[in-house]
C-alpha cells in the first residue's frame, strides 16, 4: 500500500489512542492513573516506530511525543493523551451526568456540587477539585498571554505584532465556575459547566507553554556547542506549526482520488513537523560526512540545509497559486486571472502594474470597483540567519517573524521612518531611522488605485495573519445571502465540505507535499553521493 503510514496513524489517532477514553470518564483519574501512562506508552511507541524516530537523539525522540499528544492548532498530531486528558475527561463526565445521577438518587438532590459538605460522597469531592484545578489553570494562562502583550514587536511598516499564543484557550464564558444549586426539579438548568473538549484545551495550551520553553533549552544547547543550525530553530517550528492551516493535511482521509499521502512524503513531512532527523538521509549522509572526515551538522539532518539549497523555487509557489486560483474562482461573480510571470511577458500586463506581474487578479472586485490583486508567496520558516535582530528571525516569538515583514515591504513597500540622524530603527521600540522601499505593486495601489493581497504561506502550508483573514472574508462571501460556493467538494462524507475548511486544507496540503517533493529530491541526491563514498 503506498500510503500504509497515512492509514497507521489514521488509525492510531481515531481507534486506538481513544479506546481508554471510555474508561476515563468512568472511572476517575486516580483509578486509571497506571492505565493512562500505560496507554500513553504505548501509543507514544507506535508514533515513533511510525516516524522512524530511532535514527533521533533521544531527547528529540521524547518532545516529539510529547508534541504528539497535543492538538493541530498547538503543533501536534492530535493524538489522544490520557494521562493529559484525564482530569478533563473525568469533570466533564461527571457534570454530563450529575443531572440523571440527582434524579436516580434523592438523596443527592440537595448536594451543592459548587461546596460540597465534608460528608458528601467521594465523586463530589473529586470533580470539585479536577474541575477548579483546570479553571484555576486557565485563569494562570490567560495573565501568561496579558503578560507576553507588554513585549510587542514593532515593523518598519508601521505595524504591531504580540507574541504568539495557540489558538483555542476557552474564554471565562466557556470554562465558567461550577454553578450548582439545591433543586427540587435536578433536570433544570442547575449545573453549567464545559465540555471535555474545552477543558481538555487548558491542558493543552500549558504542555505547549512547557515544551516551547524546553525547546528553547535544547536551542541554547545548540548554540553553545556551535552546531550549524538556524537560531532558536525548535521554538519557530513550533510557533510554526501551530499557525492557522499549518498541520491541515493530517484531517486529511483518503478516501478520494488523488488524496492519499505517500509514505515517503508523510514521514518526512511528520518528521519535520515534529523536530526528527529524517530518517531517509541519516544514514547516507553520515556515510558522506565519514567519507569527508567530518559528522553531519543538524541543519542537513533536518532537511533546512536542503530546503536552502533547493534550486527547486517555483514548484511549492505553483501550487499554492493553483488553489488559491480555484478557491477565488469558488465564490467569484467577476473574471479571475492568473498572470504569466514567463520572461518578456510583464509588458502586456502594465495597465495594473507596471514592472511586476501579479499572481492572480479579480477584476473589479477590489475597493471602489478596482481590481484585486494578489502576490502569492511560500517561503521556508528556517532562511539563512544573518544574526540580525530583526523580524525576520524572531519567528519563535511572533508569527511568521522569520520572513513575513520581508516579504511584506517587498510587496508593498514601506515609507521612510525617522531621521538619518537617528539609530537604526528599533522594534523594540519602534522609533529609529529606516530609508524605506519602493514595493512591486506601488504603481498598482497609488497609480492605478487596485487592492493588493498578500498570500503568504510557510512550508508546512501555514497561512500568515493576512492570509488567514482573506479566505475567511472569501468563505463569508460564499455563505452570506446572494452569495454563491462553486467549490467541487469530495464526493464522500469524510473530508471538509465548508468552504473554508475545504480550501485551507487544500491549499495548506498540496504545499506540504510540494515541499516533501524538494526534500525527497535531495535525499535521493545525498544517497546517490553516498554510493560513490562507499566505493
Amino acid at each position: 500500500m503506498p500510503n500504509s503510514s497515512e492509514f497507521k496513524y489514521l488509525l492510531l489517532r481515531y481507534c486506538a489512542a481513544q479506546k481508554i477514553n471510555y474508561w476515563l470518564r468512568c472511572m476517575g483519574p486516580t483509578a486509571c492513573e497506571h492505565a493512562a501512562a500505560a496507554a500513553d506508552a504505548r501509543t507514544e511507541h507506535a508514533f515513533l516506530q511510525l516516524l522512524e524516530a530511532r535514527h533521533s537523539p533521544d531527547d528529540e525522540a521524547h518532545d516529539a511525543a510529547v508534541q504528539c499528544h497535543l492538538p493541530i492548532t498547538c503543533g501536534g498530531f492530535a493524538i489522544f493523551g490520557a494521562v493529559a486528558e484525564s482530569s478533563a475527561a473525568w469533570a466533564a463526565s461527571v457534570a454530563a451526568c450529575w443531572p440523571i445521577i440527582q434524579t436516580c438518587c434523592h438523596e443527592l438532590r440537595s448536594v451543592n456540587m459548587a461546596n460540597p459538605a465534608e460528608d458528601d460522597i467521594p465523586l463530589v469531592h473529586s470533580f470539585n477539585t479536577h474541575y477548579n484545578e483546570i479553571a484555576r489553570q486557565r485563569d494562570q494562562l490567560e495573565q501568561q498571554y496579558k503578560d507576553l502583550d507588554t513585549n510587542p514587536c514593532y515593523t518598519r511598516r508601521g505595524g504591531k505584532l504580540l507574541p504568539f499564543r495557540p489558538r483555542g484557550l476557552p474564554t471565562v464564558k466557556s470554562l465558567p465556575p461550577i454553578l450548582a444549586k439545591p433543586s427540587s426539579d435536578p433536570l433544570a438548568s442547575t449545573f453549567t459547566t464545559a465540555s471535555q473538549r474545552s477543558l481538555a484545551a487548558v491542558g493543552a495550551h500549558a504542555t505547549w507553554a512547557r515544551l516551547h520553553d524546553r525547546l528553547g533549552d535544547r536551542d541554547a544547547d545548540r548554540a553553545v556547542s556551535g552546531a550549524e543550525v538556524h537560531e532558536h530553530r525548535e521554538q519557530a517550528r513550533l510557533v510554526a506549526s501551530s499557525q492557522p492551516g499549518a498541520g491541515m493535511y493530517l484531517n486529511v482521509i483518503p478516501v478520494s482520488r488523488g488524496r492519499a499521502q505517500p509514505t515517503a512524503k508523510w514521514r518526512v513531512t511528520g518528521q519535520r513537523r515534529a523536530g526528527l532527523f529524517l530518517s531517509d538521509v541519516v544514514p547516507a549522509l553520515c556515510t558522506v560526512r565519514a567519507a569527508e572526515g567530518c559528522t553531519p551538522e543538524p541543519s542537513e539532518l533536518l532537511g533546512d540545509t536542503q530546503l536552502n539549497l533547493s534550486k527547486d523555487k517555483n514548484t511549492r509557489h505553483n501550487t499554492a497559486n493553483a488553489n488559491w486560483v480555484r478557491a477565488k474562482q469558488a465564490v467569484a461573480v467577476h473574471c479571475v486571472l492568473m498572470g504569466d510571470k514567463s520572461e518578456g511577458k510583464a509588458g502586456r500586463y502594465k495597465k495594473w502594474n507596471a514592472g511586476h506581474v501579479f499572481d492572480i487578479c479579480e477584476t473589479g472586485a477590489g475597493d471602489s470597483g478596482k481590481d484585486r490583486l494578489s502576490e502569492t508567496k511560500c517561503f521556508h520558516s528556517y532562511p539563512k540567519s544573518t544574526g540580525q535582530n530583526h523580524p525576520e528571525f524572531l519567528g519563535h516569538i511572533y508569527s511568521f517573524a522569520n520572513f513575513e515583514e520581508g516579504l511584506r515591504i517587498t510587496i508593498l513597500g514601506s515609507k521612510r521612518r525617522g531621521r538619518q540622524t537617528e539609530n537604526r530603527f528599533s522594534h523594540t521600540t519602534g522609533r529609529g531611522f529606516y530609508k524605506g522601499h519602493v514595493g512591486h505593486y506601488d504603481d498598482a495601489r497609488f497609480n492605478h488605485g487596485h487592492t493588493v493581497v498578500c498570500l503568504i504561506h510557510a512550508e508546512d502550508g501555514g497561512f500568515s495573519p493576512e492570509t488567514y483573514s482573506h479566505i475567511k472574508r472569501l468563505a463569508r462571501d460564499a455563505s452570506k445571502t446572494g452569495g454563491r460556493d462553486g467549490t467541487e467538494y469530495d464526493d464522500d462524507n469524510w473530508n471538509a465540505r465548508s468552504y473554508l475548511t475545504h480550501h485551507m486544507q487544500r491549499i495548506s496540503s498540496d504545499i506540504v507535499m510540494a515541499t516533501a517533493d524538494q526534500l525527497i529530491a535531495a535525499i535521493n541526491i545525498t544517497k546517490r553521493s553516498a554510493t560513490g563514498a562507499a566505493y
